[in-house]
């Protein structure tokens, strides 16, 4: 298992795909980006992710480990005095490597600061769902019992958005996002 900075600039002159959870990834082909690098967030379409990024201690609990392919790149969060990473890990982050955020936040500036990629495109980045973000594979039942977390954790992460320098195109394919300050598909 290798620092995330031995990936650094691999996605230059590239484009990627980065999954999150929202409800605008049902609405997306994935096949429909050939030529593009496709990066999942924690379990979110982990099966057809050339790059993985996961923050969850319970990766185990998300889907087979063992499912990972030698091709695919399986990046966990690392803490100085907890390893939350999995034995399947190749690669490691750690609070220093980025600023404070959700698992689709560090997995965007990973694409951004350190992969390299020239073009960088977000689906399930939704943030707008019945007014809460949720993962498209929840209930609204669901969103009643985190519903404070999600606003409290929706609330702080959502300015650091707009806070970031970003260095490269980042085109939100879902045009009702929150996420405003990105470019929007045409």
């Amino acid at each position: 298992m290798t620092h995330i900075s031995q990936l650094q600039d691999i996605g230059l002159g590239k484009r990627c795909l980065i999954v999150g959870g929202g409800h605008s990834v049902r609405s997306i082909n994935i096949d429909d980006y050939p030529d593009c690098t496709i990066i999942g967030t924690n379990n979110h379409k982990h099966e057809q992710a050339d790059i993985i990024i996961y923050f969850d201690k319970d990766i185990n609990e998300y889907y087979d480990i063992t499912e990972i392919t030698p091709d695919q790149k399986l990046i966990g969060f690392k803490h100085k005095q907890l390893d939350n990473t999995c034995s399947q890990c190749t690669h490691y982050y750690n609070y220093d490597d980025i600023v404070f955020g959700d698992t689709g936040f560090h997995t965007l500036q990973f694409a951004d600061k350190i992969f390299n990629f020239s073009e960088i495109y977000l689906i399930g980045y939704d943030y707008s769902v019945f007014g809460n973000s949720y993962h498209h594979n929840e209930t609204v039942s669901d969103i009643a019992k985190q519903d404070k977390f999600v606003n409290w954790s929706i609330g702080k992460v959502i300015d650091k958005y707009s806070e970031m320098e970003w260095d490269n195109k980042i085109v939100n394919l879902n045009p009702s996002s929150n996420l405003n300050i990105f470019h929007k598909k045409d």
